[in-house]
């Protein structure tokens, strides 16, 4: 394997990423559970609601651009050109876009927040959170920058250094001062301020400096980005609504304690995208250039790899939490929040079936059709909000979850045929379907006998991993062994 491979490079990204997601995950780990047995299910509920609004808004203003600036900046380093302007623009348009959507949010919050969730200190627990939005788009912007230029690590030490600060303070204040939500907003926000800051000194010092990105125009790259990511902001504000409108609408139809139980299966069930993310963190550069030096082959070859291995390394940890689910749960925050064990296990499927869909999504954008993603986004959006509307009256917060797997599953097979007839071929690793029927199979054992024991379901998962484990030492000795040579230089350069 060549030490300057593009597998390689996204290995190598893999690495970096699934190393600070492991780091947040233990930070989370240990915030969320003291705080939501502090805050209990109301609380933390409300506390829910408004950061899923404010999160929501947030993104709206970075008018897609981070994908934008992923794609036009690779390119223009890959071409020699002045990827500077390309930050300069994204400034300069993102300036704006922030400073209207705070405004606009606001006025929304005045006006119209208590005729839909009448839940005392909601529209002031908004009007401190509200202005969060500007520094959520500059930590946006500034994990984009990096990627696009093949750097895994600085945007973690951003993330890293604001929830270690949130973990520092939060849970003790919380703590002292019984469960205030007006000083966790506030402290949130000054995590949000502290964490953009971080991310900007980081950028003047390994990618250009600031006071360069300032001062140029940016005119040449403005109406290109924004003619390439308008789509994006739509497909952004779709998927983002497809995650958290069932928390809209259980605020809405059911209750804040409802919002409350729901919350902790989210939370658990992203767990999962945790190694995919780690794994295609640096993929979309990487194909983004394959594929504007013609290179098909490597295209292909690349993208099948990274398929595989996110099949083997994720469908065992759906099975894990989607097995003991209900014991998670129970351990982490306590028997009431038991009632959330279904979701969970529906909600895990959705998230881990995604890696699926992940590269289809990639071709697409690689090939210029972010209409055609935004088309297939808004489609899966329409499907969810009717899905949730008429679900969760009926089903609960089990029918939300049922909803997010459906539209998900959804959009991502329109995705799948759409990128099939731009390639002309279905990038497939086929000697890993037995992984995925067998993971299948082991689910829905899961699904039925979620009311057995402990012991019943650790011999489940232990038989699970072992056939894993028989079925990878037979199909693939081939990436075994490169795996192994991997390993082995690392070692000796080590």
């Amino acid at each position: 394997m060549n030490e300057h491979s593009p597998f390689r490079s996204v290995i190598k990204g893999a690495g970096f990423v699934f190393a600070g997601n492991f780091i947040l995950g233990v930070i989370g780990f240990f915030y969320h559970i003291p705080v939501v047995r502090i805050l209990g299910p109301e609380k933390y509920g409300l506390w829910q609601l408004v950061y899923t609004i404010v999160t929501t808004l947030g993104p709206f203003s970075l008018l897609g651009l981070g994908f934008g600036v992923m794609f036009y900046y690779s390119r223009a380093k890959a071409t020699g050109e002045d990827a500077v302007e390309v930050l300069s623009a994204a400034l300069r348009i993102s300036l704006i876009s922030t400073a209207v959507t705070v405004i606009l949010a606001q006025g929304i919050n005045y006006y119209f927040i208590e005729k839909f969730y009448p839940y005392e200190g909601a529209r002031t627990l908004l009007f401190i959170f509200i202005f969060a939005i500007p520094f959520l788009v500059a930590e946006k912007m500034g994990e984009s920058v990096f990627r696009a230029a093949g750097n895994a690590r600085m945007p973690y030490q951003a993330k890293i250094f604001q929830d270690g600060g949130k973990l520092a303070v939060i849970p003790l204040v919380l703590w002292l001062t019984n469960g205030n939500l007006i000083a966790m907003a506030s402290l949130t926000l000054l995590s949000f301020i502290a964490a953009a800051v971080y991310a900007g000194m980081l950028i003047n010092k390994y990618i250009a400096p600031v006071k360069e990105i300032v001062s140029r125009s940016g005119k040449k790259y403005t109406g290109q980005l924004l003619g390439y990511s308008w789509p994006l902001l739509v497909i952004d504000y779709v998927q983002i609504l497809g995650k958290k409108i069932d928390i809209f609408f259980i605020g809405y139809f059911l209750s804040s304690g409802a919002v409350g139980i729901y919350t902790p299966a989210v939370i658990l069930s992203n767990l999962l995208w945790i190694v995919p993310q780690a794994i295609t963190y640096l993929l979309f550069p990487v194909l983004n250039r394959l594929n504007s030096e013609g290179k098909t082959e490597e295209f292909i070859s690349v993208s099948k790899r990274v398929f595989k291995y996110m099949i083997y390394l994720n469908m065992p940890m759906l099975c894990f939490v989607a097995i003991f689910s209900k014991n998670i749960l129970q351990f982490l925050y306590g028997e009431q929040f038991r009632a959330g064990t279904p979701a969970l296990i529906i909600l895990a499927a959705a998230m881990a079936l995604q890696i699926f869909y992940q590269i289809s999504y990639y071709i697409l954008a690689i090939n210029k059709k972010t209409k055609l993603v935004m088309a297939i986004n808004i489609a899966g959006s329409i499907l969810n909000v009717a899905g949730n509307y008429f679900m969760i009256p009926v089903y609960g917060i089990t029918g939300a979850a049922a909803t997010t797997l459906l539209s998900s599953m959804f959009m991502g097979i329109l995705a799948m045929i759409y990128a099939f007839k731009l390639q002309r071929k279905f990038i497939f690793p086929w000697r890993a379907i037995g992984i995925v029927l067998l993971t299948a199979t082991v689910i829905s054992a899961a699904w039925f006998f979620r009311a057995g024991t402990f012991l019943f379901n650790l011999r489940i998962f232990i038989a699970y991993f072992v056939l894993i484990i028989i079925y990878g030492a037979i199909f693939e000795k081939e990436e075994v062994k490169k795996g192994s040579a991997m390993i082995k230089s690392k070692l000796r350069q080590g």
